[in-house]
């Protein structure tokens, strides 16, 4: 138990359900949707689609999704919403095109938006409402306005370049050409009208509708390889988590190309420091998880990516012998 007298905040308790985001009214939505006899499936989506307007610089339907559930048997389930890159993008472009590295704004690196398609298949799979119930409150929240909250007014401001520089940008998320203001209410009409047609038409209508269309039409002449059959192939895949045991743990991730084997090797790394003997906050600690951290970040960038086109040695990855290996190099490191 936390001490009462000084700053901080208590563990959250409840005996029928809860729900955690971000964003308070994200929150409010999902523990609505359960109120209104909904599972925790449809409470997530409720939740993600509303985050999609309260916090559109974190996120938005243009981007993917990653699930992990665990079913009543106890089986854990995993859901990778990534979307792929275009089925033109092959070696051969790839060489013709002279890239060695694809920058995070380059155009090359908007892939098929998959977020939408792993709603839709986990509500399919694991819900009891519809897509078009669970999008209903973000459709209300679009057409409203919500004000915009200390942290997003923050980063909202680090963005107003980058956004100006966007005709999109400058009419959908600037007011003005300015950042909105702590406080200052922001509704996004065209975004409740793409939502409407997706909560009427299915997933379809925004894989192979008008959607689809104005996506490609959009970025296409940007120099994108995207085309309507990338949209319309978009699948997500459900897979088995990779796992690690910590601190008496087990921890699940999405496997590649999911980033959760960054995550899983670090803590590896960890496992071979004795770390409830070292303060938290002290310089030890830090120093051992900031190092496993950058070894971890290594292998995710010389591993990771997409399994149906590269050999990803996940179980060599996190096997002991390699998480030993690369805790003496954290040794040798801290004796320099």
């Amino acid at each position: 138990m936390r001490n009462f007298q000084l700053p901080g905040r208590s563990p959250a308790i409840a005996a029928n359900g809860m729900a955690a985001t971000s964003s308070p009214l994200a929150t409010l939505a999902a523990i609505d949707m359960l109120r209104a006899g909904g599972n925790a499936a449809d409470a997530a989506v409720t939740a993600s689609a509303v985050l999609c307007i309260t916090e559109p610089h974190m996120t938005g339907i243009g981007g993917d999704c990653f699930v992990l559930v665990g079913e009543p048997s106890g089986k854990i389930l995993g859901l990778n919403g990534s979307g792929r890159s275009s089925h033109r993008a092959d070696a051969a472009w790839l060489k013709a095109s002279g890239l060695t590295s694809i920058a995070a704004r380059s155009i090359h690196a908007v892939t098929v938006p998959g977020a939408i398609d792993a709603w839709d298949q986990l509500l399919k799979r694991c819900g009891t409402m519809s897509l078009g119930d669970c999008l209903r409150p973000a459709i209300t929240l679009a057409e409203q306005g919500v004000p915009t909250t200390p942290r997003v007014a923050y980063d909202w401001l680090e963005d107003a370049e980058l956004l100006a520089g966007d005709p999109g940008g400058r009419q959908h998320y600037l007011v003005n050409g300015q950042a909105p203001k702590l406080g200052q209410v922001m509704r996004y009409p065209a975004l409740a009208e793409a939502l409407k047609r997706i909560a009427s038409e299915g997933r379809d209508a925004f894989y192979k509708g008008s959607i689809a269309r104005d996506i490609i039409a959009t970025i296409a002449p940007m120099g994108s390889l995207l085309d309507p059959a990338d949209m319309a192939a978009h699948r997500s895949d459900w897979v088995e988590p990779i796992a690690t045991d910590f601190a008496g743990h087990e921890i699940l991730e999405i496997p590649p190309n999911g980033q959760g084997l960054t995550a899983l090797i670090a803590l590896n790394i960890l496992s071979n420091f004795g770390l409830k003997a070292l303060d938290p906050a002290g310089p030890q600690r830090m120093h051992l998880e900031i190092e496993a951290l950058k070894l971890a970040w290594w292998f995710r960038n010389k591993h990771i990516a997409d399994p149906t086109q590269a050999d990803v040695p996940v179980a060599e990855l996190l096997s002991a012998a390699f998480a030993q290996k690369l805790a003496g190099l954290i040794e040798a490191l801290s004796q320099q």
